[in-house]
């Protein structure tokens, strides 16, 4: 629904004769993008699987005693 209203223009630029599946050039004004490359050419998608499989590695570490099994990320307090 936003991006909708945020088309101004639509205009074929290849196989036109697919008619929706055909491939469009858009003119948009105002789309609300979120944005997955920074100035640098770092991709989040890169770094942010990377990032969340360090967290994990650290909640999900061996159990050791003393762990609270029904909470695995969590020590028992002596």
């Amino acid at each position: 629904y936003l991006v909708s209203k945020a088309i101004r223009s639509a205009r074929p630029l290849a196989f036109e004769d697919l008619g929706m599946e055909a491939i469009y050039a858009f003119e948009v004004r105002d789309m609300p993008v979120t944005v997955g490359v920074d100035a640098g050419g770092t991709s989040i998608h890169e770094t942010g699987p990377r990032q969340w499989r360090a967290r994990a590695e650290k909640i999900n570490r061996p159990r050791t005693p003393g762990d609270d099994p029904s909470r695995p990320h969590v020590r028992r307090k002596p």
